[in-house]
């Protein structure tokens, strides 16, 4: 058993990494940290955190910068959690560095993201994915799509990822509003979508077409959240049925009965080929 202690009880990241080189063999805290398979950090297998509150953001940026062998990687965060320096990585920290742990198959995140102007619009302007085409996007709506496609990008280079489960979560910058945590209503912004050019409506769903391997979806990919009830129709079923030949559980939708009709078509689909998919998340 290790124990790593500093005045504060905080773990910034030049704290972490320096833990990281100085443990060669074993790193572990009850209940925290589980690591095995490692002898520094460059070759850390499994990292799992859950029950601490002593991980920033930027910690984590360190993880999946340096540990390029990493298999296995989940952060447990809930709600209660001091959402700007506990247990998650800022958007910012996600998409400032290129992730290394390319190897990674199963991996547990969850992204905080400002709220404004995207899941938030300003000036009571309609949401992006509800505005008459052409989709006119504002100058701050751009620079906030154009770091969700960073962290696209980054997710859709681990190619060797089985397991996916990010969650995102929104909050107020200045704190005056309620952070929103609920990782089932949330949805991660075009991510599920294709960009449409009818519309001029933006989307990313092409930076997963590496993702050949996937097989149990999980996180904020609900199909019935605001957004993509209106972004996610049977041309990105189509196109899942034909990048995630693998997918066998996706948490699409919470109930059965509320699967939209393209994707009984994609199960319908799915199950013809002997793969029998489960396109609905448990329920806790």
């Amino acid at each position: 058993m290790t124990a790593i202690k500093n005045e504060s009880g905080y773990m910034n990241n030049d704290l972490f990494l320096k833990w990281l080189h100085m443990l060669d063999n074993e790193l572990t805290r009850p209940s925290l940290l589980i690591l095995d398979s490692c002898s520094a950090h460059g070759t850390l297998r499994h990292i799992a955190l859950a029950g601490c509150s002593n991980i920033d953001s930027k910690a984590i940026q360190i993880i999946l910068v340096e540990c390029g062998a990493l298999g296995e990687f989940s952060v447990s965060w809930s709600k209660n959690e001091d959402w700007q320096r506990r247990n998650c990585i800022s958007l910012e920290d996600a998409i400032e560095l290129p992730w290394t742990c390319t190897r990674i198959q199963e991996v547990k995140l969850t992204v905080a993201i400002p709220d404004q102007p995207i899941h938030r619009p300003l000036d009571n302007a309609a949401p992006y994915y509800d505005r008459p085409p052409p989709t006119l996007l504002s100058a701050l709506e751009r620079l906030q799509l154009e770091n969700l496609e960073a962290l696209y990008r980054q997710v859709g280079a681990l190619t060797e990822l089985r397991r996916p489960d990010f969650q995102a979560v929104y909050f107020d910058p200045q704190s005056r509003r309620p952070i929103l945590g609920d990782i089932k209503v949330n949805s991660f912004p075009g991510m599920l979508s294709l960009a449409c050019e009818t519309t001029g409506r933006p989307g990313y769903l092409l930076h997963m077409a590496g993702l050949t391997k996937l097989r149990i979806l999980e996180g904020s990919v609900q199909v019935t959240t605001t957004e993509t009830k209106v972004t996610v129709g049977m041309t990105e079923a189509k196109w899942m049925g034909k990048h995630w030949s693998a997918l066998v559980v996706a948490h699409f939708v919470g109930k059965p009965y509320k699967l939209p009709e393209h994707f009984r078509w994609l199960k319908e689909q799915s199950d013809k080929k002997g793969r029998n998919v489960n396109f609905c998340a448990p329920i806790y």
